[in-house]
């Protein structure tokens, strides 16, 4: 499906809500095909015990500062992510979720209007 627009959110969450998807020799992004911050070696993926830190949580798309996701190295200027999707926080351990998607989406939110902005000067300048 083809779809157009300005600007792209991936929100599509983490691996509960198949925005990851782990196969036995690998972990991908489904919808754009967005690099993915995990280690190749499956024996990282969990921690011994049920209760020790699962880096698996930590996994997820790879971003550049300003949330715009990144394909095979290079952020796409149009498309962020926000809340579970991305990496770096253990939700579930931190109680963190939340915080993570409410403010990482009003942070997407104003880089994309300040683009807006500076996209309307430039073409009155």
């Amino acid at each position: 499906m083809s779809l157009q627009a300005d600007n792209f959110i991936l929100a599509t969450g983490s691996f509960f809500s198949q925005g990851l998807v782990a196969e036995p020799d690998r972990i991908y992004e489904p919808v754009l095909g967005a690099d993915v911050e995990a280690p190749s070696d499956r024996s990282l993926w969990c921690g011994k015990s049920i209760f020790d830190n699962q880096p698996y949580m930590q996994f997820g798309v790879t971003t550049d500062r300003d949330f715009h996701v990144m394909f095979n190295g290079v952020p796409a200027g149009n498309v962020y992510a926000v809340g579970a999707i991305l990496g770096g926080s253990n939700p579930i351990r931190e109680g963190s979720g939340g915080g993570v998607a409410i403010l990482s989406a009003l942070q997407v939110a104003r880089n994309i209007i300040a683009a807006g902005r500076a996209d309307n000067s430039e073409a009155q300048a």
